[in-house]
C-alpha cells in the first residue's frame, strides 16, 4: 500500500511557498524530492478543509493535480513502480501484471465505482510478457463501462509489438488505412509486409506449392466467432495449348512453415482453354470463423479469373476444422493438373484484411 499512500499524498509545491500545513517531503528513486500539500486519505477532507483548497472534496469547486517544472531538462511526472516479491527482495513482474493505472468513478446517487470498487473508466499499464534484464514488454489498456452495466471492460489496447487491438469495430476512419473508399469501408488492421517483387515462378510441376511471398502470420486467438477476413491475390500466368487445370488454395498453415497438407479453407479451381503467355490472373477469398478452440471451424468461399476470362470457383464446400488457439500462417498455394514447362504462374500481390 506504500505506493497508494504516496500517490494520494503527493501534489505540487507552489512557487513562493516555503512552509504549508501538512507539508510532506518524499524522496524519489531519481534522487529528487517532491513537496506537496495534504490530500485526504480514507476520509472526506483534510483537517484544514474549511479554509484551504487542499480539501479532497469541496462543494462547487474543482480539484485536481498539477506537476509544474521550470528550467532546462526538467519536467513534471508521475511514475508507478511495480515488482513482485518484497520491497527488500523484489522479483520480476510476470505477463499480465498491472504496473500502474489511472481510473475515474462517477456517483450514481448511492455509491461510486460500480462493482468491486473498480473504476468506471481506466487506463491500465500491464506487463505484456515476463520481465528480464534485457526485455521489458508492456501494453496499455483502455477500459470503459458500457451503458446498462457497472462492470468495466477492455475496449482498446496498444500491445508490446505496437499493434493496436480494438475489441469492437473502429467507427471513425480519419487517418486510418481502409480497405476501400466506400461508405462501408472497414479498417485494414494488419496484413502482410508490402510486396515489392513478384514471387518465384512455379512451373512444370503437379506438386501443390506455396507462393514464396503468399503468406501471412496470424497470432494466436486472432480469430473469434463471427470474425471475417478477406484475402486478395493477383499475378501473371502462362499455359500450354491444351491448358491445365489450375487450383489456387488458401490454407491455415503451420506457424512459419506451411505445407500442402495443412487445413484447406478455400479451393478455387478452373481449366485454362488456350495457350497464353504472361497474362494476368486475380482471386478473392473470404472466410468467417464460426467457432473457436483447438477444433474451431472456418467457413469460406471465393472466386477468381485466369487468362481468357476463365472463372475459378470454390470446390471446398464444407467448413474447415482449424486450431484458433495457436499462432498460424495463412498461406496461398497453387497446383497444376499437368506438368509442362509452359505451365507457369507468379504472385505479384497478396493482401489480408480483417473486415470486422
Amino acid at each position: 500500500m506504500r505506493w497508494l499512500l504516496a500517490l494520494l499524498l503527493v501534489t505540487t509545491a507552489w512557487a513562493g511557498e516555503s512552509t504549508m500545513p501538512a507539508e510532506r517531503l518524499f524522496a524519489s528513486r531519481r534522487g529528487a524530492t517532491l513537496s506537496g500539500k495534504c490530500i485526504a486519505v480514507n476520509k472526506p477532507a483534510c483537517a484544514n478543509a474549511s479554509t484551504s483548497a487542499d480539501a479532497l472534496a469541496q462543494p462547487g469547486k474543482s480539484s485536481g493535480w498539477l506537476a509544474a517544472a521550470y528550467g532546462t531538462g526538467v519536467n513534471g511526472f508521475m511514475e508507478f513502480v511495480r515488482g513482485r516479491g518484497t520491497v527488500d527482495a523484489p522479483t520480476a513482474v510476470q505477463s499480465g501484471d498491472t504496473l500502474g493505472s489511472y481510473s475515474a468513478c462517477g456517483h450514481d446517487g448511492v455509491t461510486v465505482c460500480g462493482v468491486f470498487g473498480l473504476g468506471d473508466a481506466s487506463i491500465i499499464y500491464k506487463a505484456d510478457g515476463t520481465f528480464t534484464t534485457s526485455s521489458h514488454p508492456t501494453t496499455m489498456e483502455v477500459n470503459v463501462t458500457p451503458s446498462g452495466s457497472t462492470t468495466p471492460a477492455k475496449a482498446l489496447a496498444i500491445r508490446q509489438d505496437k499493434t493496436i487491438e480494438a475489441v469492437k469495430t473502429v467507427a471513425v476512419y480519419n487517418n486510418v488505412a481502409t480497405a476501400d473508399n466506400s461508405a462501408t469501408s472497414m479498417p485494414v488492421l494488419n496484413g502482410p509486409a508490402p510486396i515489392t517483387a513478384s514471387s518465384s515462378a512455379i512451373s512444370n510441376t503437379v506438386t501443390e506449392t506455396v507462393f514464396s511471398n503468399g503468406t501471412y502470420n496470424v497470432a494466436a486467438n486472432t480469430l473469434t466467432a463471427g470474425r471475417t477476413f478477406r484475402v486478395q491475390a493477383w499475378g501473371q500466368m502462362g499455359s500450354t495449348t491444351t491448358g491445365p487445370q489450375v487450383n489456387l488454395r488458401l490454407r491455415w498453415g503451420a506457424n512459419g512453415a506451411p505445407v500442402n497438407t495443412d487445413p484447406l479453407l478455400i479451393d478455387l479451381q478452373g481449366t485454362e482453354g488456350i495457350s497464353v503467355t504472361a497474362k494476368g490472373w486475380f482471386a478473392t477469398f473470404v472466410a468467417t470463423c464460426r467457432t473457436t478452440g483447438a477444433s474451431g471451424t472456418v467457413d469460406g468461399n471465393g472466386m477468381g479469373v485466369i487468362p481468357n476470362s476463365v472463372a475459378l470457383n470454390d470446390a471446398q464446400v464444407a467448413t474447415t476444422t482449424v486450431d484458433t488457439t495457436a499462432a498460424k500462417t495463412l498461406a496461398l498455394f497453387v497446383k497444376f493438373g499437368a506438368a509442362a514447362v509452359a505451365d507457369t504462374i507468379t504472385l505479384e500481390g497478396f493482401t489480408v484484411e480483417w473486415l470486422n
